[in-house]
């Protein structure tokens, strides 16, 4: 999704910079049978990280329309969390990537301020880049600080996951990625 440099609401402007398409290198270590393997990893950022559906307010759309053309809401909230997304998305390799039975994935990241933690949710997609030998498209639909309500993607009580390194290994070889047996 490309987005304008700024977005304008309510007459402030509000840069996009953080989440314009980039790209990275991400060197996964050897592990078990698996080699070193270099990735050029493409990163793609969704409005959803700066803008919500069915507002809390009323009034009309925000001049947004997300990937499947439906109107979004600017919220500041997720926008003053969308700035961290670009370095939290670079150290993906160190995270636990969670089922969320659907067709993409989930990083809880936890976030303190002072005595409280807010736990703030990445989804995102991720498939082969087939334009280039070794690289992985990610795809961030959503991310927000999850406040009220529990809907964390669980099985009998238990979190279902797989290490990001294992779901960039099998993506790129064109295996799919199943939720472990007997979970």
């Amino acid at each position: 999704m490309i987005h304008p440099p700024f977005f304008e609401h309510h007459g402030e402007q509000y840069s996009l910079a953080h989440l314009q398409a980039s790209q990275f290198t991400l060197v996964l270590q050897a592990h078990n049978s698996n080699p070193e393997l270099e990735l050029l990893i493409n990163i793609e950022y969704s409005n959803h990280c700066y803008s919500e559906g069915k507002p809390r307010i009323h009034g009309e759309p925000d001049n947004l329309t997300d990937h499947n053309n439906r109107p979004r809401w600017f919220s500041l909230d997720r926008y003053d969390t969308s700035i961290f997304l670009p370095n939290i998305v670079q150290q993906m390799h160190t995270k636990k990537c969670l089922f969320t039975g659907k067709h993409n994935w989930l990083i809880v990241e936890i976030e303190s301020n002072n005595s409280s933690s807010v736990p703030f949710h990445i989804y995102f997609t991720i498939r082969k880049n087939k334009r280039m030998e070794n690289g992985l498209f990610i795809f961030i639909e959503s991310a927000y600080r999850k406040t009220k309500g529990g809907n964390i993607p669980h099985r009998r009580g238990r979190m279902d996951r797989t290490a990001f390194a294992m779901l960039a290994r099998k993506t790129l070889a064109g295996e799919s990625v199943r939720r472990p047996a007997g979970r």
